[in-house]
Order: structure tokens, then C-alpha cells, then sequence
């Protein structure tokens, strides 16, 4: 996990007394040629390791000293062949204590990204490889909030369009994307990644409506069929006191467009994530271009497992979702049921709709088989919304 040193507070081990003390980076000298003598010594303590081992060029002296009885060895010696040490994991590494490759050299940090990298590698945390591809794919389904509903004069969708709030009502309405994207992100910070997204969307969404029969005649210019105050009362329609259901159901498709941020941060095995995202949507029968803004906060924890490279992480969290969209789409007034002497009508309409609830939690979790590739999965689920996320990432 990322780890900003700054933001790491020392951490405390216990000594062979049963003493407490302070790490820090002036208490773990090397060996001026590099070798692990004096890290041996330092770590003569009972840790607990159980990550990827590690070869160091350590003197017979050396490991004697990184017993479980504590006595450090004074022995500057490194004759002897290498030893095998297993490294401490995340909940085990010491502010201070320095990542060496399997020579027991100091690790340099081969990449120009991010910024600050070697610093944090020297301070005893892996940092992830600075760029990173990925392939994400995510369900969202989620009630809508309706407003706004205008329809055609001209009886097509060059308009001009006109309020019907006084004939149309509407229920409870409902959508579901399905979104499908590229991801290319890089450090440029051990704590700050940008990315940008690109991809395809489909969705669909069902607002329920109810038009009132007279209303909707006298919009269309056929207000003489329900007159007001006839003569004979027999001769005003039944159903022009009726209302009308109507499921409206636009579908859309289109691309998507992103960039973002992820603000992250770590101590030991635990670590907090602020992705932040903004998308510019171009789907087809919208007016407008959807823009959407996402934000999570997540705080989890990492797992060292047996294979060197391999690891596991679980978080929780909330997600804060903003989009507001325009729509325009035309429904049929079936007017042929209600009285078969007149035909069905055709309505243009915009309508503007946005999610009802804007936050919900998350949890879910990540795999990284190695160094390079990794697999995640989450689901935001709570108030009138649920998502489900799989992203599959290769860094380099």
C-alpha cells in the first residue's frame, strides 16, 4: 500500500528486556559495504515473520544474533555463504528500516514516478509500479427523482415544448447502466494517483405516468370531444374523467469520458483511499451531455499471504454519487383503447431526472496475484441505490 513517511508516526517494538522502544531511521544503520550485519542485529528481536523470504549476505554471526533470544551479534564478518531471512510483513516492518533486494543491497527504486518514490522505499514500504492499466466493469441500479416534464406542440421533436404538469403526473421511476471502461492511471505521488476512463454505456430507464384523458385531448387540439357543460349530459364521455398509465421507457446508449483522482495514505497493514471521478456522458436521446461526480472514502486493511508478491485487501466505505440528466424521448397515447374512433397519439417530451439518493456504503476487496496484475470487486448497496464494480488492473 502507498505510505506517505511523513504521515507515519514511529512505531514501537519491544526489546529482549520486555522494554519499549521508539524506532527511527537513525536507529538502523547499514554497514558501510552494504551487508545486513548491523539490520541482523537490529531485528535480533521475537518477530513474527511469515512474507517472502529474502537473501542476505549475512555472516554466521550474523543469524546467530536474529535468534529468539535477543542477544544481537557484534560480528562485522560476512565470510560464509548467504543466508535466507523471511522478510517481516507490513504489520512487521520498522519506520526506518530499508528494503533490500536479494543481494541485501539497498532496493533503488528504478522508476522516475512517483516523486518522493525512493524516499518511501527507503523508509521500509513497497510502493506499487507507477503506471497501471485497467478494465472495469459496473452495474448501477437506482430510483430517480422526476421533474420538469415538457412535451412537443409541433408533434415532433423540434418543439417548442411546453409544461403538462397540470394533465401528467408520475410515480416512483427507476433506472439501470450498465457501463463498461478503460482505465489508464500513474503515481505521481506516493500518496496522489490521476487517471482518466473511457467507454461505453447502456441503460435504460422506466418512468411510470399517469395522463389525464381530457388534458391530454385538449393539448392535442381535440378538446370538442369532452365538452365542459353539454346540453346532454350523456354526450360528454365517460373516459374523459379518466387517467391514463403510461410507462415511459427511454433507453440510451452512448460513451463516457472521465478524469480522477485517488488521495491515498497508510500505517502498518491499514490504509484510506479518496477516489474522486468526474464524467462527461454524450448518450443518445439526451439533449445534453450527463455529468456525473463520484467520491468514495474507504479505509481497509492489507494481508500479507505466503507468496512474496501476493496480497489481500478489504475495505469499507461510503460512495457519494451525483448525476443529473436531461432526456428527451416520445411516448404513444394509446387513445384507439379508450375510444376506437380516434387514433393513437404520438408525444415528444423532455424530462430532467437525477438519482434520489446521493449516498450509499461500499464493501469489497482486492487480489493482487503479483506485482503486476490484480483483481477487485465491490458493491455499493443502501438507500435507493446498488452497484456492483469488477476491475481487473495490470501495472507496469
Amino acid at each position: 500500500m502507498t505510505m506517505l513517511a511523513s504521515q507515519l508516526p514511529a512505531i514501537a517494538s519491544a526489546d529482549s528486556s520486555g522494554s519499549e522502544k521508539t524506532a527511527s531511521p537513525d536507529a538502523f544503520p547499514l554497514a558501510a559495504d552494504n551487508s545486513a550485519t548491523d539490520f541482523d542485529a537490529i531485528m535480533a528481536n521475537d518477530w513474527s515473520y511469515n512474507s517472502s523470504t529474502l537473501l542476505l549476505a549475512n555472516s554466521a554471526a550474523a543469524q546467530e544474533g536474529s535468534s529468539k533470544s535477543g542477544n544481537s551479534s557484534d560480528s562485522s564478518d560476512n565470510s560464509g555463504p548467504p543466508q535466507t531471512r523471511t522478510f517481516a510483513t507490513l504489520g512487521d516492518r520498522v519506520q526506518g528500516e530499508h528494503v533490500l533486494d536479494d543481494a541485501g543491497n539497498k532496493t533503488i527504486w528504478p522508476h522516475k514516478l512517483p516523486f518522493l518514490g525512493q524516499k518511501v522505499i527507503s523508509l521500509g514500504y513497497d510502493l506499487p509500479d507507477p503506471y497501471g492499466g485497467a478494465l472495469v466493469g459496473s452495474l448501477v441500479k437506482q430510483s430517480l427523482q422526476i421533474s420538469n416534464l415538457q412535451v412537443s406542440t409541433s408533434g415532433d421533436a423540434s418543439g417548442p415544448y411546453v409544461s403538462v404538469d397540470d394533465f401528467v403526473t408520475f410515480d416512483q421511476s427507476f433506472a439501470e447502466a450498465l457501463a463498461v471502461e478503460a482505465k489508464f492511471d500513474l503515481w505521481l505521488f506516493p500518496f496522489l494517483n490521476l487517471f482518466v476512463v473511457a467507454g461505453r454505456m447502456d441503460g435504460e430507464a422506466i418512468v411510470p405516468l399517469e395522463v389525464g384523458v381530457e388534458g391530454a385531448l385538449d393539448f392535442l387540439g381535440l378538446g370538442a370531444v369532452c365538452p365542459d357543460n353539454p346540453p346532454i349530459p350523456s354526450l360528454r364521455p365517460g373516459f374523459c374523467d379518466e387517467n391514463v398509465p403510461i410507462d415511459a421507457q427511454p433507453k440510451y446508449t452512448g460513451t463516457n469520458v472521465g478524469i480522477g483522482t485517488i488521495l491515498a495514505g497508510g500505517w502498518r497493514q491499514y490504509f484510506v483511499a479518496i477516489p474522486l471521478t468526474y464524467v462527461y456522458s454524450d448518450l443518445s436521446n439526451l439533449k445534453d451531455n450527463i455529468k456525473t461526480f463520484n467520491a468514495e472514502i474507504l479505509v481497509g486493511r492489507t494481508f500479507d499471504l505466503k507468496h512474496p508478491d501476493r496480497q489481500l485487501e478489504f475495505f469499507i466505505g461510503g460512495n457519494y454519487l451525483d448525476a443529473d440528466q436531461h432526456i428527451s424521448n416520445s411516448i404513444i397515447l394509446p387513445l384507439s383503447e379508450i375510444d376506437p374512433s380516434l387514433d393513437d397519439a404520438e408525444l415528444f417530451y423532455q424530462i430532467d431526472e437525477k438519482n434520489l439518493d446521493k449516498w450509499n456504503y461500499i464493501v469489497g476487496g482486492q487480489f493482487q496475484t503479483s506485482k503486476k496484475w490484480a483483481i477487485a470487486a465491490q458493491v455499493g448497496l443502501g438507500g435507493s441505490r446498488d452497484q456492483y464494480t469488477l476491475t481487473g488492473n495490470y501495472r507496469w
